[in-house]
């Protein structure tokens, strides 16, 4: 991390990362690649630190791995609501906060409830598709086998993914995100200790 390291007080102070950075980044990275490689197929994540709530292990983690001092993170109303996890982000990550959607590499939502309008966020041009968003989306559930049918790049035949917890519109902006191909976002979604990641090439039906 380059950032100064700021001074925090009372309940702001952020809680520890990772015991070994550089090894724990690159393990999140190679699972963050797994789930987006296999649309649909939960990928468990372990040994994880216990970030401050309302952050899951696991979307606290893929923070910790991807972010940097390069990389703006947007935050959920949620998140922002609490300092000790917005210093917790900006300690570990040493990331800028936006509050702009479309100026965001990173989102990061722990109410599953505000990621319905995938739209806000940067889908990338033609010429540059990688520039665009990653929306991390904290969920109730998941389970293979059962819900939305996905299939596209990744997938053998089709493959069945059942969500607790995300709005109706969510779906609907998913399919509306995947046919601005090459252009969009790219979805993790997040249990405590495992994910889901739902890429732009991913196509979702009823």
């Amino acid at each position: 991390m380059t950032a100064q390291t700021p001074i925090f007080g009372g309940d702001t102070q952020p809680l520890p990362g990772f015991s070994n950075p550089g090894h724990d980044s690159q393990r999140v990275f190679r699972s963050v690649l797994e789930a987006m490689s296999h649309p649909g197929r939960v990928v468990d994540f372990d040994d994880l630190p216990e970030p401050p709530l309302p952050l899951y292990p696991s979307s606290a983690a893929i923070c910790l791995g991807l972010a940097d001092f390069e990389t703006p993170l947007w935050i959920d109303d949620a998140i922002a609501a609490s300092a000790q996890t917005v210093n917790h982000l900006k300690f570990h990550c040493a990331c800028p906060i936006t509050t702009v959607p479309g100026a965001a590499r990173i989102a990061l939502h722990a109410d599953s409830l505000s990621c319905a309008d995938l739209a806000r966020f940067c889908r990338g041009t033609d010429v540059r598709p990688e520039i665009s968003t990653t929306v991390i989306v904290q969920v109730e559930s998941f389970e293979e086998g059962r819900g939305k049918r996905l299939d596209g790049p990744g997938i053998d035949g089709a493959r069945r993914l059942s969500v607790g917890g995300v709005p109706e519109r969510f779906w609907s902006s998913l399919r509306e995100n995947n046919a601005q191909f090459p252009r969009g976002v790219d979805v993790i979604l997040c249990v405590r200790s495992a994910i889901v990641c739902l890429p732009r090439t991913t196509r979702v039906e009823d």
